[in-house]
């Protein structure tokens, strides 16, 4: 017959480890151990906000933004000029312009150096050898006409002078842009004009028929006193 052990507990299934016994600092055998401790789950760290909750990421998207519409204007800018350019070439063609480079500013005396006077039938005969050329010429008013409008004034002046005086034969047409307050010019002065050739002109004379004349755009015109 097995004694019977107080200490130790009745009924105890088969197969189970034995319980460990826990005394009490009396020796009594009546003490409850202590349920194990739980080990503690371990600390999950702070949750990562998303990418697009960064301040950061905002900053980056609103540059991307203004980077691609600038790279756009730009690139926009860059063919309507192109077009522009393109649109002006054609449409010069289409009219037949002609485009010509603003000439540098020159002084008074640098162009009344600039003319000389050339043989009156060599330009008669021959104009658009001499168009374009600076000239210089002293001669007879024979005719005046006044502006009716603007202050473009017309002379007829003959230029070639012989014993008797100057050759009516010998007329140059000119055109002369007269400044507000400047002097009249009246016929049969004598002035001194400088300017540039401008080809021929024609005009009907009095008794019907076609005269054919060389032709000047003075831009200075002096009277001689």
């Amino acid at each position: 017959m097995e004694q019977y052990n107080p200490n130790q507990p009745q009924n105890q299934p088969q197969n189970q480890p034995p319980q460990p016994q826990y005394t009490n600092p009396a020796g009594q055998n009546n003490y409850q151990p202590c349920p194990p401790q739980q080990p503690y789950p371990p600390q999950q760290g702070k949750p990562k906000k998303p990418v697009y909750k960064k301040w950061w990421f905002w900053v980056l998207i609103v540059l991307a933004v203004f980077i691609f519409f600038s790279a756009l204007g730009s690139s926009s800018d860059s063919s309507d000029a192109d077009s522009g350019k393109d649109t002006t070439s054609v449409s010069d063609t289409t009219k037949g312009k002609t485009t010509t480079k603003a000439e540098p500013t020159t002084s008074k005396k640098q162009f009344k150096d600039s003319c000389k006077t050339y043989t009156y039938k060599d330009v008669a005969r021959d104009p658009d050898k001499y168009k374009g050329k600076n000239m210089k010429y002293t001669g007879e008013v024979l005719q005046v006409i006044e502006p009716t409008w603007g202050d473009t004034v017309e002379y007829r002046i003959a230029v070639t002078k012989d014993d008797y005086g100057y050759d009516y034969d010998s007329v140059i047409y000119v055109t002369y842009a007269r400044a507000e307050g400047e002097s009249r010019i009246l016929e049969n002065d004598i002035v001194t004009f400088y300017g540039t050739c401008d080809g021929i002109y024609s005009y009907t004379s009095a008794l019907g028929g076609k005269v054919t004349i060389p032709k000047v755009e003075a831009k200075y015109l002096e009277l001689k006193k």
